[in-house]
């Protein structure tokens, strides 16, 4: 919920003259310092050339869930990296972006 609000001094209200309501202070404040799900930012992710691993997808994605993360736009690209194992589109390529999805949801992380 966004609101365009003006305090006033002393007074425990703010008015909010985009919606024409009047809403809590306190509520308000907390709401700014704890935002929702939907404020969450989201990063890129760039697997270099098939360069893999269910560990390194599942530590990846526990640290960005850590730091409050809200999802991740999952883009495979070779920019001259040695050639890893899972080659694009191929069955550990799908184990794991399956894996990647999996871990995802496990932490709440929307992915694209």
């Amino acid at each position: 919920m966004k609101f365009a609000a003006l305090k006033v001094s002393g007074q425990n209200q703010s008015y909010s003259p985009k919606t024409n309501r009047t809403v809590n202070y306190t509520q308000l404040e907390t709401s700014f310092k704890h935002p929702g799900i939907a404020a969450r930012p989201w990063v890129y992710y760039f697997p270099l050339n098939g360069n893999l691993t269910k560990k390194g997808i599942t530590a990846d994605f526990e640290a960005m869930a850590r730091v409050g993360i809200g999802g991740i736009l999952y883009m495979e690209v070779n920019q001259g990296t040695p050639k890893g194992a899972a080659d694009f589109a191929g069955s550990l390529w799908m184990e794991m972006f399956s894996h990647a999805c999996s871990e995802a949801k496990r932490l709440g992380l929307e992915i694209n």
